[in-house]
């Protein structure tokens, strides 16, 4: 059977082993989960989230140790913003999305309730190429930016010291 499959069949029984009465869980796409908690506090709704990362990293369930990156969303965020005014449930969801990708995007095995758009890039990383060869530089700085590196370039090693001492890539 598929090894995903599995993965997902686990979480879903911790999930459930979790829930004292009112948690609503959605299963989205993939090993991705939704939790509605209805009259909850913030506090207590980060402090839910992290019982259900801590419950899963602690887990005998899985053959290799498995970490869960969660995004926290309130729905009063959403109401306070006239941004998400048209269409409040997509609002809902694109920020609880983005802080699930802020979390893994930190190191993983986090739960982030916080974010800016302004203040927030998606980056993973950044990486220093340093080549002569124009072309080779382009087509692996288009490659690592696709799947959301920062890439810094230069074209000898010179450069590429300077720079790596000046922005610690």
């Amino acid at each position: 059977y598929d090894e995903v499959e599995e993965i997902q069949r686990n979480v879903v029984f911790l999930l459930e082993s979790l829930k004292t009465g009112n948690e609503i869980f959605f299963k989205l796409q993939g090993v991705v989960f939704a939790c509605y908690l209805p009259q909850t506090s913030k506090e207590a709704a980060q402090a839910f989230a992290e019982k259900i990362r801590n419950t899963i990293v602690a887990s005998a369930k899985f053959i290799e140790k498995i970490t869960a990156s969660i995004g926290l969303a309130l729905l009063s965020e959403i109401h306070a913003t006239a941004e998400h005014s048209e269409n409040p449930a997509e609002g809902f969801y694109n920020v609880a999305a983005m802080r699930a990708r802020i979390a893994r995007n930190m190191g993983r095995n986090i739960v982030c309730s916080q974010s800016s758009m302004v203040d927030y890039q998606e980056n993973i990383g950044k990486i220093l190429i340093v080549d002569s060869d124009e072309i080779s530089v382009d087509v692996l700085k288009t490659a690592l930016e696709n799947i959301n590196y920062q890439v810094v370039t230069a074209s000898d090693g010179q450069a590429g010291v300077r720079i790596a001492t000046e922005d610690e890539p």
